[in-house]
């Protein structure tokens, strides 16, 4: 299972295209099947979340405090 949150930047970096960020994420996904597919393992998307308005989390530039912040909102959110 896998769940996938395109924060505000990528939908900045698409300018606002959620139907284009969509279809890329899409892709990725069907790229990560293909490559665990002689595996017998299948990689299902179950959460998508667009973060399109604004961050739901505050991005930092030290990896580890944006980590924790994403995990504090994942908990709350997704669990």
């Amino acid at each position: 299972k896998l769940a996938i949150v395109a924060d505000h930047g990528i939908v900045t970096k698409h300018h606002g295209n959620l139907k284009r960020i969509r279809k890329w994420i899409y892709q990725l996904v069907n790229t990560i099947n293909n490559i665990y597919r002689s595996l017998n393992i299948l990689v299902a998307l179950v959460y998508l979340d667009i973060w399109s308005k604004q961050n739901k989390i505050t991005v930092q530039s030290a990896s580890d405090v944006t980590l924790r912040l994403f995990g504090d909102w994942r908990e709350s959110v997704l669990l």
